[in-house]
């Protein structure tokens, strides 16, 4: 089972894939966690620092990066994702399709149909996810970490509200595929609660997954009054 999770920075998606991911290992259900990062761009990304800049868009043509990014992501998950997804097992990706079209739509790609054609390509996840925040809340999450985040250095709380409204206003006209909502706006329990039924419930065609899931509560619940 393929669990695409998408939001901003700091909407807690690595918080809920944590628990998430406790929870399938206690009920005896592989489990990997598989963000699709780009290299390509850490590398830019530090070549345009070594010049004084904040962003590799300050440097480098961004239409060029977006389709790079694209091919990369397809060679990963060709890679690392397809050849693991089977029945019975979990597959937990973050920066997935969603994500990545979110960037390009608020970094105003101007070439979104060429992106759209090479994301096309990628398996379609059972679940869609969307951990749902605000600019604000999120910034603040931030700030309060002890590493801080990249977001920080490449365009700050501006750049998180150009991701949001990408996500809010226009992923619909580029996303194919359903995805479920889940509010981190709430406690912590409250989010928790909410990812645990949607799972039993998508779960359901996966008898394996759904009964050993469903044999016992997500951990954090018994502790999270």
């Amino acid at each position: 089972m393929l669990i695409e999770v998408s939001g901003i920075d700091g909407s807690g998606k690595s918080t809920c894939v944590d628990h998430l991911s406790r929870w399938a290992h206690e009920a005896g259900v592989a489990c990997y966690q598989r963000p699709v990062r780009s290299t390509y761009r850490r590398i830019l990304g530090g070549i345009a620092a070594s010049r004084g800049l904040r962003s590799w868009r300050e440097l480098f043509d961004q239409e060029c990066v977006q389709l790079a990014t694209a091919l990369e992501v397809l060679q990963y998950v060709a890679t690392h994702i397809t050849p693991i997804n089977f029945p019975g097992q979990m597959i937990i990706t973050e920066n997935y399709r969603r994500y990545w079209l979110a960037t390009a739509v608020a970094d105003k790609a101007t070439n979104m149909s060429q992106l759209e054609a090479i994301y096309a390509q990628l398996p379609r996840p059972d679940l869609s996810l969307h951990f749902d925040s605000n600019a604000d809340v999120a910034y603040d999450r931030i700030l309060a970490r002890s590493k801080g985040d990249h977001v920080l250095r490449s365009g700050g709380k501006e750049r998180l509200s150009r991701l949001w409204a990408a996500y809010e206003d226009k992923l619909s006209d580029h996303s194919p595929y359903r995805t479920v909502r889940i509010s981190t706006l709430t406690s912590l329990r409250q989010t928790l609660l909410a990812l645990s039924e949607t799972i039993l419930e998508a779960t359901r065609p996966d008898k394996a997954i759904h009964d050993a899931l469903n044999s016992r509560p997500m951990p954090a619940l018994t502790v999270l009054k």
